[in-house]
């Protein structure tokens, strides 16, 4: 049998996944979410996992079954137990993925995924035009939900990360981000200096004082990856280590400290059915409107659990 290596233009739809593993995340997650993305999307990718100090991922990455247009990484978390798994932590590992996959491939995007994500429909067609548009460098849910109620500004969140932000951009701030947590900060030299004036360049951009794109499920652009990296934005991945706040919050600021946008990319015939920790809409009807990434799996409609979620989401995926 003879091989035919994919075509220049192939080639340049290569895309890759970045994908954090927390220290208990189940195995299941994960070879689920991997059968979903081989069974819907035909390209290229490559799949980079960064290992928080989860002592089975490199004994997974072994018995994940995936064919040749698939590549696994696996490269680890380089916070070593310091920070919020959740938060700064969590930031960390996903910042020196990103460095990471600049370094070492290059992609035409990166969509970065949580392990209860799931794959529901090819998608890198659609996100390579989305991302035609030059000033568009993040697509998920932004502004509004996949059903089309507004998502931003987020009430009590929003203000929180309006303050919070605000509180690391000063030149010298003492506070609580939480009940009986007492933080302290300094925005004038080194890495407070190089945080302080990110997030005032991210606003200066365009960013709107606590936005961000909702995490879970979201693409970043070729061109602005290129650009973070080549301004530094991702030169050092502890920059945000113990922030208060999730990396989906980081990543949105990186991509407006670097000149572009985020935007909403999950309408009915695009990608993102992305909201916090929910399924947005039965299976089928995801799959019949034209969804492609789906978060979170954990809870589904009318009270359905993780496990009966990706046991319907299987059954669509079986041959008819």
């Amino acid at each position: 049998m003879v091989v035919t290596p994919p075509d220049a233009k192939e080639k340049e739809k290569r895309f890759a996944v970045l994908l954090p593993i927390g220290p208990k995340e189940p195995f299941e997650r994960l070879q689920d979410l991997i059968e979903s993305l081989l069974h819907y999307e035909p390209a290229e990718c490559d799949v980079v996992i960064v290992n928080d100090n989860n002592p089975e991922v490199r004994q997974w990455a072994t018995q994940l079954r995936y064919p040749d247009r698939i590549r696994l990484h696996v490269v680890p978390n380089p916070r070593n137990g310091r920070g919020n798994g959740w938060a700064g932590g969590l930031a960390c590992g996903v910042i020196y993925g990103f460095q990471w996959i600049q370094i070492h491939i290059r992609p035409a995007f990166t969509l970065r995924l949580d392990a209860d994500s799931l794959i529901c429909g090819p998608f890198a067609d659609r996100i390579l035009r989305a991302f035609e548009t030059p000033a568009v460098g993040m697509l998920g849910s932004f502004e509004k939900y996949p059903d089309g109620t507004s998502r931003l500004p987020l009430g009590e969140v929003t203000d929180s990360l309006k303050y919070l932000l605000g509180k690391l951009a000063s030149p010298f701030a003492v506070f609580r981000p939480a009940p009986r947590t007492l933080y302290w900060n300094q925005g004038i030299w080194g890495r407070g200096r190089r945080r302080a004036e990110l997030i005032r360049r991210a606003y200066r951009n365009g960013l709107p004082q606590g936005w961000h794109i909702q995490g879970g499920g979201y693409a970043v652009s070729r061109a602005a990856l290129d650009a973070m990296f080549t301004q530094g934005l991702i030169a050092d991945p502890y920059l945000f280590l113990h922030a208060p706040f999730g990396e989906d919050v980081v990543l949105t600021i990186c991509v407006y400290g670097a000149g572009f946008h985020a935007r909403d990319f999950n309408k009915a015939g695009e990608v993102f059915a992305v909201v916090n920790a929910s399924v947005c809409f039965p299976p089928n009807t995801l799959i019949e409107r034209g969804y492609a990434v789906v978060h979170s799996t954990k809870r589904g409609p009318a009270g359905m659990t993780e496990t009966e979620v990706r046991k319907l989401f299987r059954e669509l995926r079986k041959p008819e």
